[in-house]
């Protein structure tokens, strides 16, 4: 259905109807709603927010596909997170939150990518999760003491591990986060809430069960793996989402291959397990192809040495290699996973 419009209508005026119409017609997110009513009041905000994203070169597409620095423009600007009540905002208040949008922003990504080595930010569990730590980073002025940083980065690591903004309404939670932060300015209060969330911040193997590569906890591993400098298995290259051409480009590896897990009968989920998926390269891993670890992990630790079974979580017991005995391999390595990562969490907890 068309709807003319009067040409006596304000650019403010048409794009109030234009929200209200789409609100209940075409889906269209809710950042997109609350980008028109802002540029109908500040011309030429599309070009500074489109500027901004650039500036994080590989990142800046998922920046503007996510709507996050709307979300944290919104943030600063009212102290919450929801788009209801952009419309009453003056430009003014817009402007001023802009400038904190990017300094925090720039500051959460810059701490993730130093403290965290994330070079990629779609790894991230929400989009969500920069918004607080832009907040408190702006509140601090930038300037975080070591026992700030280590906090901080707690909460990181459990908030992305556990779900934090996946658990019920996200928007409700991002909002007690704020508030916690607007009325305390203090990380203890914010750990407690999410304590309060998640129960304990540290994993279990019931826990981990089950889970496969689309699960925080893998791309937890990851970030974990970049921290301890975990190299591929025949390149001695260190794991990273950087590296140069596709015969080295990042791959998960099925370490029991999932062909012949098929014709033993094992499910899907079995298969594609955490405890069965380790980090290498791609060449590496079309160099295994299907083979049996019982037939490739000589030649690894050949090459690497015996450490890179602890490195990679790998069991020493050969007869854990044996495809018969895969559920004990898993069941192993499942363990050896929760051990290391609870090592990681335990350390930023002291």
């Amino acid at each position: 259905m068309m709807q003319i419009l009067d040409k006596r209508l304000s650019y403010e005026e048409v794009t109030e109807i234009f929200v209200r119409v789409n609100s209940l017609g075409a889906k269209l997110r809710g950042s997109d709603l609350a980008l028109a009513q802002i540029t109908s009041k500040w011309k030429g905000f599309i070009n500074e927010i489109d500027a901004f994203a650039k500036e994080f070169e590989n990142n800046a597409d998922y920046l503007m596909d996510t709507g996050i620095l709307v979300k944290t423009l919104v943030a600063f600007a009212t102290n919450q997170s929801k788009f209801k009540t952009v419309n009453r905002v003056k430009i003014e208040a817009f402007k001023e939150a802009w400038e904190k949008t990017q300094t925090g922003v720039r500051c959460a990504i810059n701490l993730l990518k130093s403290n965290a080595r994330i070079e990629n930010l779609r790894l991230l569990g929400s989009p969500f999760l920069l918004v607080p730590i832009a907040y408190y980073a702006v509140q601090r002025d930038e300037k975080l003491t070591k026992e700030e940083a280590r906090k901080i980065m707690l909460w990181f690591y459990v908030a992305h591990m556990k779900g934090r903004y996946g658990l019920g309404s996200s928007e409700t939670i991002l909002d007690s986060d704020l508030s916690v932060l607007s009325k305390t300015k203090n990380l203890d209060e914010l750990l407690a809430l999410l304590k309060l969330q998640v129960k304990d911040f540290l994993t279990s193997a019931a826990e981990m069960k089950g889970k496969t590569r689309r699960s925080n906890y893998f791309s937890m591993l990851f970030f974990i793996a970049k921290q301890r400098e975990i190299k591929d298995w025949f390149t001695g290259m260190a794991i990273t989402e950087k590296l140069v051409g596709k015969s080295h480009a990042l791959q998960f590896h099925h370490i029991f291959p999932k062909s012949l897990l098929k014709r033993q009968g094992a499910d899907r989920k079995e298969i594609n397990d955490i405890a069965n998926l380790a980090f290498i390269g791609g060449k590496t891993n079309r160099n295994i192809s299907n083979k049996e670890p019982k037939k490739y992990l000589v030649d690894v630790i050949e090459k690497r040495g015996d450490e890179v079974l602890e490195h990679h979580n790998l069991p020493a017991k050969q007869e854990l290699w044996e495809l018969d005995n895969y559920p004990e391999f898993l069941n192993y390595r499942r363990a050896q996973i929760v051990k290391t990562i609870n090592a990681y969490v335990e350390k930023l907890m002291k």
